[in-house]
C-alpha cells in the first residue's frame, strides 16, 4: 500500500497563491525567485519564512488586490480623486 503524504501548509499556501496570481510564473515573479526554486518549494522543500508570509499575503489580498510587480489585476474605479 502506497503512503500518500499530505501537502504541508506551506505547499498548500504557495499553490493557492499561484492560483490567486494567475499561475506559477506570476508567483515566482512576485516573490522574486526563479521558476525552478518555486517548483522545489511546491514539491515539498520548505520555503523561507519570508516567502511563506508573502504567499499568505497574496492569498489574503485575493485576485483583485494589489500585488508586487504592477497594479491590481482589476483597476479600482472611483478611487483616484
Amino acid at each position: 500500500m502506497a503512503v500518500r503524504c499530505m501537502p504541508t501548509p506551506q505547499v498548500r499556501t504557495l499553490r493557492l497563491a499561484a492560483e490567486t496570481l494567475g499561475g506559477e510564473a506570476h508567483l515566482a515573479q512576485a516573490l522574486g525567485v526563479s521558476s525552478e526554486q518555486l517548483a522545489r518549494w511546491l514539491n515539498g522543500d520548505t520555503p523561507p519564512l519570508e516567502v511563506y508570509m508573502a504567499a499568505l499575503d497574496f492569498v489574503a489580498r485575493g485576485p483583485h488586490g494589489e500585488h508586487p510587480g504592477g497594479e491590481s489585476k482589476h483597476k479600482k474605479r472611483g478611487h483616484d480623486r
